[in-house]
């Protein structure tokens, strides 16, 4: 099963979504302190997946603010 069909079975369960986004949250959030080959990894897979994945969340804005500060993050990093 690809990553898809996981959060589509979690989306079926509103208790287990909400908690999935938060969860995202808290991961992108600590993903500015590891390398760049794990954030180039997570914000791919956010951006493909997540970010429509949680539009009905209670938590969108906060999973897309999340988001946007790590890929800064990320390209300050890269940058250097």
């Amino acid at each position: 099963a690809d990553i898809g069909d996981y959060l589509a079975k979690i989306r079926e369960n509103q208790v287990a979504f909400v908690v999935k986004v938060a969860d995202r949250i808290n991961n992108l959030r600590d993903a500015v302190l590891a390398d760049l080959g794990f954030q180039e990894k997570y914000l791919k897979e956010t951006e493909e997946f997540y970010l429509e994945f949680a539009r009905m969340s209670p938590f969108y804005e906060e999973l897309f603010e999340a988001f946007l500060r790590l890929q800064e993050d990320h390209l300050s990093k890269w940058r250097r």
